[in-house]
């Protein structure tokens, strides 16, 4: 690559990243409808100012402390990394076992089609038949699965076994971000590391995210292992530890497309990195050698020729290792998945465009009707032509303005919201107690703004670190997962989008944001937090105290006295697949455990014949120490095709957990005229472990689509609280302030070394 194209291409990178990553920092200011409560009580502009404060709050924090850690001998930072390290990983096992989620939709099939395998059954067809691209995923649950069941792992474990390595996958990419920035960093490698850790340990994606066993989280440790080997292999002299070098990381290249084919992207990324690394070492095609302090220019020294052919003939044999373990991984992982799952998908396969058509609509995200639609054309080639007639009529009906708002509102949902909806995500518990409350129910709100606030924190140092290599021009492995991240961003502008696919990427985030902060502290000219200090620092410590304090004030009435709905769940079982008659003397039943109060339910029925259906049913809710607490009689007539049958009676106590079941029962059910109730089934998957799906008394698979709650009306929060809470933050933002502002002389002159160990000074 010649050296104009390599600085055009390396300049319009990084003009591409910071736009996005700028447009990513604005949005982030809106306000998000997951915070309900906040949505409906305040403005934008104030939920906007909240953010803003906090997140430099946050930033004026980790600049101190990146000045602070560097003062600190290097064997204690080893200690508190330690530490740190434990800490996080004891409250990754806490927060796993207090909330037990479920899994959903694409980890429903996959861990339910493992476990049949297991077993020597099939795999659900109609999910495998269409996306073949999960073989990968089926394959790796499968494996550790049968490993797990060698091990004497009983069948009730399985879920919480998986999690426990989705967990390990998580911390192993965190410890590899970590030896990333370890040897990236020229001086104060411990300050670093301890600096990124910290970062990572305040933000509650790592604790949340454990139980979201998917390829999102799967593939961090072989994502950024790739980066890692990448750049160990650089300074490597010794040919036969690169040869092997060479082979991993093709193997590594594999496994990764084979989980998640936007692995491809890094690829790519590698790719270009190195030619603009190379592009911008040449001058008009030549290579610019020193000699004696004089240019070369065209003289070589004895043995260069032989040294080039030598160079040239080992390049050759690390380009044939890498492809030669790139075909027989790819063919051994192909060989594997097709034991694991041998249907015939040539016609059923959902082609590529189907992605492309999908994201023309709807917001970009996954839908039913787009996927009914590409599902009823029998052949590939049909697939492909009605897929692309359907993408070539949206494109002509929405044009050009309708397609740049659908790339923008893409843009928005899957890179903004840094909570990545996980309220929607991951609320599914098999337990509910105070902690599910605080996290997914009515006080969600500032757990969400705290996502919120630390998003921007890290955008504003993604941004600065990503200027500051701008400046540079010196590509390294920073520049490759920046180059990955804008590749991703780019990619779902055109592919299916939503907030979770930026989910794979979360731990690339915080250490290009660790990095901002790190370049940002140290670069000569930067607007960083030492020359801050004074009238400045002071003022703007100060109106974002004042913010808080504001906002406190102003809304005493809105949180604790003002009456809204309130919600605490008891079961959530609302995954739905099938569809039950109850005929006249059937009757069908769902026992669930009660641990806490409820007054709500909620059921799924279907009527197909509506105001004709002149069927009748007996709806019972009893206990086994309580009684009979709720019955009545129901009407087919009055439930209207699907429809939700939603409940309310008198609260219903809970001292111990206690057995209930909840039936009905067909009184009168003549030919077509009966209700079919929904519950969902899939193999050999379990959605309520604490309940049994039953007809005539006959246990079956699966469970009622059953929501069982507590609904009261009362304020967000009482006023002795509300005290509370306005004086810890007002605390947390004081200490913070002096933390920053601390003690130092007049005068006196900071100097810190860069990242070529070159010192600062700054008068």
């Amino acid at each position: 690559m010649g050296k104009k194209i390599a600085k055009g291409f390396y300049s319009l990178s990084y003009i591409l990243f910071c736009v996005f990553a700028a447009a990513m920092l604005l949005f982030g200011l809106e306000v998000w409808n997951d915070a309900e409560f906040l949505f409906a009580t305040q403005k934008s502009i104030v939920l906007a100012l909240i953010v803003a404060a906090g997140a430099f709050f946050l930033g004026a924090f980790f600049l101190k402390l990146s000045h602070t850690l560097k003062k600190i001998e290097e064997k204690k930072l080893w200690t508190f990394i330690a530490l740190i390290s434990i800490f996080m990983i004891i409250f990754q096992f806490l927060v796993l076992n207090m909330l037990e989620i479920s899994y959903l939709w694409d980890g429903v099939n996959v861990f339910s089609s493992a476990v049949s395998r297991l077993k020597g059954n099939d795999v659900v067809e109609l999910y495998f038949s269409h996306y073949t691209n999960q073989n990968g995923f089926l394959a790796v649950t499968y494996s550790l699965l049968k490993i797990g069941k060698l091990f004497g792992l009983a069948e009730a474990d399985y879920v919480y076994y998986l999690n426990i390595w989705n967990l390990i996958f998580m911390d192993v990419a965190i410890a590899l971000a970590a030896a990333i920035l370890y040897r990236l960093r020229k001086e104060k490698k411990a300050a670093s590391v301890l600096l990124f850790l910290l970062i990572t340990a305040l933000n509650p994606f790592i604790y949340l995210w454990t139980a979201f066993y998917y390829t999102s989280i799967l593939v961090m440790p072989v994502f950024l292992g790739i980066v890692y080997l990448v750049l160990c292999m650089e300074g490597q002299e010794k040919w036969q530890i690169k040869m092997g070098q060479t082979a991993i990381l093709a193997v590594l290249f594999v496994l990764g497309t084979r989980l998640r084919q936007t692995t491809v992207i890094l690829a790519i990324a590698i790719i270009l990195a190195k030619l603009v690394a190379s592009g911008l070492k040449t001058k008009n095609g030549a290579v610019q050698k020193k000699m004696n302090g004089q240019e070369a220019d065209g003289l070589r020294k004895k043995g260069d020729v032989a040294f080039n052919s030598k160079r040239g003939y080992m390049a050759a044999a690390y380009t044939a290792v890498f492809c030669l373990c790139l075909f027989l991984t790819n063919y051994a992982c192909k060989s594997y998945e097709t034991r694991i799952n041998n249907l015939d998908t040539k016609d059923t396969a959902f082609p590529a465009i189907h992605w492309i058509m999908m994201g023309l609509d709807h917001g970009g995200e996954y839908n039913n009707s787009d996927a009914d639609y590409t599902a009823s054309f029998p052949t590939h080639e049909e697939k492909v032509q009605g897929d692309m007639e359907l993408l070539t009529a949206r494109l002509k009906h929405f044009g050009v303005k309708g397609i740049s708002k659908t790339y923008l509102q893409k843009f928005i949902n899957t890179w903004v919201s840094a909570s990545n909806a996980y309220p929607f995500r991951l609320s599914v518990c098999q337990k509910y107690t105070a902690a599910h409350d605080l996290i997914f129910g009515d006080k969600k709100d500032f757990v969400i703004y705290y996502h919120q606030i630390y998003q921007i924190f890290l955008l504003f140092f993604i941004l600065s670190g990503a200027i500051s290599k701008w400046r540079e021009k010196r590509p390294d492995s920073i520049y490759i997962l920046q180059l990955s991240f804008l590749g991703t961003i780019l990619f779902h502008l055109l592919w299916e989008a939503g907030p979770l696919y930026s989910v794979s990427l979360q731990i690339v985030y915080f250490l290009i944001g660790a990095y901002g902060v790190l370049s940002f502290s140290t670069k000569a000219g930067a607007f960083e937090i030492q020359k801050m200090r004074g009238y400045l620092i002071n003022a703007l410590f100060f109106i974002g105290i004042c913010i808080t304090a504001l906002f406190f004030l102003c809304n005493v009435n809105t949180f604790t006295k003002e009456t809204r709905e309130r919600e605490k769940r008891v079961v959530n079982q609302y995954l739905a697949s099938d569809n039950l008659k109850i005929e006249k003397g059937e009757q069908v039943s769902q026992t669930f455990l009660a641990t806490r109060d409820f007054n709500y339910l909620n059921i799924h029925l279907c009527n197909h014949e509506n105001e004709k259906n002149t069927s009748v049913y007996q709806l019972t809710l009893s206990g086994e120490e309580h009684g009979t607490v709720y019955e009545e009689t129901i009407y087919a007539k009055d439930i209207l095709l699907d429809s939700f049958l939603m409940r309310t009676f008198d609260t219903v106590s809970i001292e111990e957990p206690e057995q209930f079941t909840l039936s009905l029962k067909a009184l009168e059910s003549e030919g077509d005229n009966f209700l079919e109730i929904i519950y969902f089934q899939m193999k050999d998957y379990d959605p309520y472990t604490k309940g049994t799906f039953a007809k005539d008394g006959k246990a079956l698979k699966g469970d009622m689509f059953l929501m069982i709650s507590e609904k009261t009306n009362g304020s967000y929060t009482g006023r002795k609280l509300y005290a509370i809470t306005a004086g810890l933050f007002l605390l947390i933002e004081g200490a913070v302030w002096l933390f920053v502002k601390g003690r130092r002389k007049a005068g006196q002159i900071a100097s810190e070394p860069d990242n070529n160990g070159k010192g600062n000074q700054r008068q």
